[in-house]
Formats: structure tokens, C-alpha cells, sequence
């Protein structure tokens, strides 16, 4: 594959083999330039990939098509809030048990309303099922932008209260996957465009039963380099 589509607010990691100089353009603008060493292989058969596409050495991107769902969450996000809720530093977002996320489940997200506000989850790559609109399926992103889903408005209505029916509804159906693996604690979800994010459309979930980053020593420090003038922070809640 030599052409890939990019939606806003996402980003893009390829493997590039090149047996010549080669040009990376972006709307037939060069970005990058690859010079190929002569003296280098010419194989063909070379790849960092042992599948189509992944890495089996890359644990957070195994392939999660075929694997059983141990968790399924809809996450509709708006322009000032998820699921409904602004950001709040002490109150996490809760699955649909109202519970946390456990540690090295594969968890299957159905995300509505990332066709005007493009969902960012940092710490785990999400893999899209299906209904993802550019983006392709059995890929693996951190963004999500579900431009062909369906259109910004309704066709009958543009009040607010059909807006949220309308984003609510099974019109907005992207699928994807997601495995909780190598960390675990606070992992922070958002909107991409960062106004909206500021507006609150941000939230952060805990994924429990795992191994943590401390807390502390992280970046309370005293103006002469000791670690005792600030507080520690309190731990954050749990959903239960």
C-alpha cells in the first residue's frame, strides 16, 4: 500500500521498505525525502511485520478480530461532555455496569458522535471492527474520526434535543477494540479538537488490577530540588 487517507485530528505510523530514493508526500507536497544506501539489501521478503500488519512482539497491537470480548462500553462523546459528563478531576467515567475496566480485558467500544468530534484515547491503540468511516478496518488508531457515518445534522431537525437523539441513536455505529495491557490506573479519553476538550469533553477512566506508575516522586518539587513541600495527591475514586 503506498496511499493511505488521513481524517483530522489523526495521526499515521508506517513501515516504509524502499529499494530507491524515495519521496512522502502529503497532497502531492514532498514532507520527506528517503535516501536508499546503496550498499544495503534488496530484498523483498524484508518485513518488521510477521502478519498482516502486526508486529507479534508489539503486544498492544495484537489482532483482537477473533478474540472474545470480555467488556463492551459506548462512549458517545459531544462538544462538552462524554456520555453526558463533563470533566470532572475526581469522578471517572464508568462502563456500562458502572464499573471500572480491568486489567488485560479486550474491551469492544461503540463510538457515537466522532463524526464532529474526533475521540482520542491516550495509553492503549484502539482497533477498528467496523462502521469506522476512513478508517480501515483491522487498523489500529488513536484517534478516531468517523466522517462517512453519517452526516453532522439529521435531515428533519438541528434543535439540540434531535442532535443528541439523532447521536444517540444506531445511525453512529463504529466499532472498535481495545486491550487493556502493560499499564494500568488513570487513562485519560477527549475529544481531539482541543476547544471542545477545554469545554468539557474530556473524561478519564480507571483501569484497576494492574501494574501502576507511582504517583510520586513525578513533579511536586521544591524550588531547592526536594520532594516534601507539596502534598502528596489523594488517590483518585474509583466507579466501585
Amino acid at each position: 500500500q503506498s496511499v493511505f487517507s488521513l481524517t483530522s485530528s489523526s495521526r499515521l505510523d508506517v513501515a516504509i521498505r524502499c529499494t530507491a530514493d524515495t519521496d512522502i508526500r502529503v497532497r502531492s507536497s514532498t514532507v520527506a525525502t528517503i535516501h536508499v544506501d546503496s550498499g544495503g539489501t534488496t530484498t523483498t521478503s524484508a518485513t518488521p511485520f510477521t502478519g498482516p500488519g502486526h508486529d507479534e512482539s508489539w503486544t498492544y497491537v495484537q489482532d483482537l478480530t477473533g478474540v472474545a470480548v470480555d467488556n463492551r462500553w459506548t462512549i458517545h462523546v459531544d462538544e462538552t461532555n462524554i456520555n453526558d459528563a463533563r470533566f470532572a478531576q475526581r469522578e471517572p467515567l464508568c462502563d456500562e455496569n458502572g464499573a471500572d475496566f480491568d486489567y488485560m480485558s479486550v474491551q469492544e467500544w461503540t463510538i457515537r458522535g466522532a463524526n464532529t468530534h474526533p475521540l482520542h484515547v491516550h495509553t492503549y491503540p484502539m482497533q477498528v471492527i467496523s462502521d469506522c468511516g476512513d478508517h480501515e478496518d483491522g487498523e489500529f488508531y488513536d484517534t478516531i474520526v468517523t466522517s462517512k457515518n453519517l452526516p453532522s445534522t439529521p435531515a428533519s431537525s438541528s434543535s439540540s434535543s434531535s442532535l443528541s437523539s439523532y447521536h444517540h441513536s444506531s445511525h453512529a455505529k463504529c466499532k472498535v477494540r481495545v486491550k487493556l495491557i502493560d499499564v494500568a490506573g488513570p487513562v485519560l479519553i477527549h475529544c481531539h479538537i482541543f476547544q471542545h476538550a477545554e469545554q468539557g469533553a474530556m473524561g478519564w477512566m480507571n483501569v484497576v488490577g494492574g501494574p501502576v506508575q507511582p504517583n510520586e516522586p513525578r513533579v511536586h518539587h521544591c524550588p531547592d530540588g526536594s520532594l516534601d513541600c507539596d502534598p502528596v495527591p489523594p488517590p483518585l475514586p474509583l466507579c466501585s
